[in-house]
């Protein structure tokens, strides 16, 4: 079963993620489920409304991305190199969880759905119980988004971490989310 799920979870491209995770303070686990879930590891993921990339990040994200990261001769097309999108992909989730305190739920709606529509969002429906929170946000991408990189990530956690972590860091999301 374990090996069944490792094929469903894969860790490709580890050697960027574990670098930019460290480097960008981020768990493995998380970008691992990102990329899981925005493009299943497929390095020219291209979606509907442009994101591009293993982290399906839009040109524009991209453009203030590159600026702010003092990346030089950056171009849209640059997006499609799988250690550049790991590391801006990296560096957002990074820029995001430090706006919500380490939330990862509204780090991942912000990331999914703009952080504009997060603030909007928690205006009117309050943050008491992160879970609620979740289930009304009104984007039903967005919604469903969160919820499955938070699956995949609590599944990156069980795999390929040890039980012990995993279980303390369970605690310590609900502690700080509920």
């Amino acid at each position: 079963r374990e090996s069944q799920l490792a094929i469903l979870y894969p860790r490709w491209y580890s050697e960027f993620i574990e670098k930019y995770a460290s480097t960008f303070g981020v768990e493995p686990s998380l970008v691992y489920a990102i990329i899981r879930e925005e493009s299943r590891f497929n390095t020219y993921a291209l979606s509907r409304a442009m994101a591009c990339g293993l982290t399906q990040i839009m040109p524009s994200t991209g453009k203030a991305l590159a600026k702010k990261m003092g990346i030089k001769n950056y171009s849209t097309s640059k997006l499609f190199d799988p250690e550049l999108n790991i590391r801006m992909g990296t560096y957002y989730i990074s820029q995001l969880l430090k706006k919500y305190n380490g939330n990862k739920h509204l780090a991942l709606a912000a990331y999914n759905g703009g952080s504009g529509r997060v603030r909007k969002w928690k205006r009117e429906n309050g943050l008491e119980d992160i879970d609620e929170f979740v289930e009304d946000i009104p984007f039903r991408e967005t919604r469903g988004y969160v919820k499955k990189v938070l699956e995949s990530y609590w599944q990156y956690k069980r795999l390929y971490e040890t039980q012990k972590n995993v279980f303390e860091e369970k605690e310590k999301c609900q502690k700080k989310t509920g």
